[in-house]
């Protein structure tokens, strides 16, 4: 190995840069976030919520009374019953969310002032979100929906807020631009 390579830095591991995201820049919304930053930690995230979702549910599933469910053919009963039970994991998973939110937004104002990019379009899906979760905590009184169907303020706020976070995620995935070079003062 020649001595140039031996005394490169190093650069940081995904891990590392979860880490880094969560610690030190935890609510850092200045500054710039390379790629390799920015998608470490989220990988990890993601790969953190899959693994709290899919335990939250084996963890519920088991916790349910199955043969007062099945003994039940009153379908009010048994949604009553279930929501119980899976409102301690909606719960939890919120608190979750809540924990990892301002490291998540931080992250993604970072790339997209790393890409050049202007950071309206971070806060603007930022402002969308928190609509989204005022008009759940005011319109809809902390309630779901069981049955699965959707208002059209709710469905509008989905189908704008997932193309808005596809296009932040086509945006992120943008090289680093570099500074402009500043001119000597004469």
């Amino acid at each position: 190995m020649n001595e140039k390579m031996m005394n490169a830095p190093t650069r940081p591991s995904l891990w590392q840069n979860f880490i880094l995201c969560l610690t030190k820049k935890y609510v850092d919304f200045s500054g710039k976030s390379s790629r390799r930053e920015f998608w470490g930690f989220n990988l990890f995230l993601f790969l953190g919520a899959l693994f709290l979702s899919l335990a939250g549910t084996v963890l519920t599933l088991a916790s349910l009374p199955w043969k007062e469910l099945l003994a039940t053919d009153n379908q009010e009963v048994f949604h009553a019953i279930a929501q119980e039970h899976f409102m301690y994991f909606i719960i939890t998973m919120q608190v979750v969310f809540l924990a990892v939110y301002l490291p998540f937004w931080s992250a993604i104002i970072r790339r997209l002032r790393d890409a050049g990019f202007h950071t309206a379009w971070g806060y603007g899906y930022m402002a969308l979100g928190i609509a989204g979760l005022i008009k759940w905590m005011v319109f809809d009184r902390f309630r779901y929906s069981m049955d699965g169907s959707m208002d059209t303020t709710t469905l509008f706020l989905a189908v704008v807020g997932n193309v808005w976070f596809l296009l932040i995620v086509i945006l992120a995935c943008f090289p680093s631009r570099p500074e402009p070079e500043k001119l000597p003062e004469q």
